[in-house]
């Protein structure tokens, strides 16, 4: 026979390791802003799913550097001029919240003012 099968011997040491581990993880509370940051999280993809389906149904370009064909004022876009945008800030926030990053929720507020200035800004002529 060329090759051998066999069992590697077990290291103790590795394995009371592991089980240390396992424990702290399993003994760990639960974070107050991972259910909320779950939550958000999830809610980023379905505000962006419904704004690309309206733009759809209109038959409208989601590229944000060409001209849109058509004014769209239903689905997401009754409630606000950019859900993509919304979206994207959303599933920011929710990873921020889940990871319980404060900076990142303070970061938040820079960025939301980039994009407002520097990317919706450019094309509201389109509108």
């Amino acid at each position: 026979m060329l090759f051998e099968v066999g069992v590697a011997p077990l290291d103790e040491d590795a394995v009371e390791i592991d089980k240390d581990v396992l424990l702290l993880i399993a003994s760990a509370p639960l974070l107050p802003s991972l259910v909320p940051g779950v939550f958000t999280l999830l809610f980023g993809p379905i505000i962006a799913s419904s704004a690309i389906r309206t733009f759809r149904r209109h038959c409208t370009t989601t590229l944000p550097t060409r001209p849109a064909t058509d004014l769209v004022q239903d689905g997401p876009f009754r409630c606000t001029r950019n859900p993509m945008y919304l979206a994207l800030g959303t599933c920011y926030a929710g990873l921020a919240l889940m990871m319980d990053s404060t900076w990142s929720l303070l970061l938040l507020i820079p960025l939301v003012s980039v994009v407002n200035f520097f990317v919706t800004a450019r094309v509201r002529h389109w509108i």
